[in-house]
């Protein structure tokens, strides 16, 4: 509203001039303010680059966690692999395991191979026994004949 007063009074290029000085005015008035904005700013900043570099610290041990990390986990395939491994071999044990009970020989089998085995040798000592008493006799039943 001042504006209109002063363009009609003073004129248009006055009018500007004297705008020109209020802003100026605001612009000086307001600097020591935006000194004091600036060094904080500055400050600020400062602050940021320290936090920055504690960041990149951060993340260089991040990088250093996770090399770590990537190792243990190819150790942790190598001891799957090796797991499974044995699972399968555990698999197969257990199938040779159960052929062996359904076709191996018990204690009581055993028993009675040797029960047989000992009947065997047993009537096989007697043959042997009726064989050379039985040469015997016939020695001496040819002598008797031959002699006569």
């Amino acid at each position: 509203m001042w504006i209109k007063k002063s363009l009609r009074k003073k004129g248009f290029l006055q009018t500007v001039k004297s705008l020109i000085d209020i802003h100026f005015e605001t612009v000086y008035s307001t600097y020591p303010m935006l000194e004091t904005i600036t060094n904080k700013l500055e400050l600020h900043d400062k602050r940021f680059d320290k936090i920055d570099a504690r960041l990149d610290a951060h993340d260089k041990r991040f990088d250093e966690h996770d090399k770590r990390f990537d190792k243990i986990d190819k150790r942790f395939d190598e001891i799957d692999a090796r797991f499974d491994n044995l699972a399968i071999k555990v698999t197969q044990n257990s199938f040779d395991i159960q052929y062996l009970k359904e076709n191996m020989a018990t204690k009581k089998d055993i028993a009675d191979i040797h029960d047989t085995l000992d009947k065997l040798l047993s009537l096989m000592l007697k043959r042997d026994q009726e064989v050379t008493f039985m040469g015997e006799r016939i020695k001496r039943i040819e002598k008797h004949l031959f002699a006569t």
